[in-house]
């Protein structure tokens, strides 16, 4: 199982901006030799596949050095991240796309930032939708990050009280996403 570059490379911004340098570092050298080789000389590709461990385990850091053992960091740290990619990369796109729009491309740009799951969109109504991760295990890192992703591109919107919730389902192995907005 792997991620895209652009992934870790957002994060590494995140907490650079964030923390500094100095706090990356020291989370890379925080990590496992194996792991930290991958990102260790400080160049992240952006359109390359990197091993989920890796991925799993600057998380996990990220968890621990700056949210108190809290997963709440990643849904405000992807949060942050969506509404600053949408604000200079596709800040034409949002002044005209849909809450509804935005949400249905989010399942569609899943599978080009990690190739395994399936995110699909399995119920829309007006201002509520279910969004599914199908064939995937118990992910609380993706999960949080994902939730707040989709947040942050619900928000850039013209929806108004936006809401997002997620479930787990062990014996179906999917995550079920509810947005909600008016």
């Amino acid at each position: 199982m792997e991620v895209k570059g652009t992934l870790l490379k957002n994060t590494e911004e995140w907490v650079v901006e964030k923390y500094g340098m100095e706090k990356w570092r020291e989370l890379v050298a925080a990590m496992k030799d194996d792991i930290k080789n991958d990102i260790a000389d400080g160049t992240i590709f952006s359109g390359n596949w990197y091993p989920i461990d890796g991925f799993i385990e600057v998380n996990e850091k990220i968890v621990q050095m700056f949210g108190g053992g809290n997963f709440k960091i990643l849904y405000d740290m992807t949060k942050e991240g969506a509404k600053k990619n949408m604000k200079s990369i596709y800040r034409i796109f949002i002044k005209v796309a849909t809450p509804e729009y935005v949400v249905k491309k989010a399942a569609a740009i899943y599978s080009q930032l990690y190739n395994f799951g399936e995110m699909k969109v399995v119920k829309q109504n007006k201002g509520d939708f279910i969004l599914e991760i199908q064939n995937i295990n118990n992910f609380p890192i993706l999960f949080e990050r994902m939730s707040g992703y989709i947040m942050g591109i619900v928000e850039m919107t013209s929806a108004r009280n936006p809401r997002i919730a997620y479930t787990y389902d062990r014996n179906s192995r999917k995550a079920v996403y509810e947005v909600l907005f008016s």
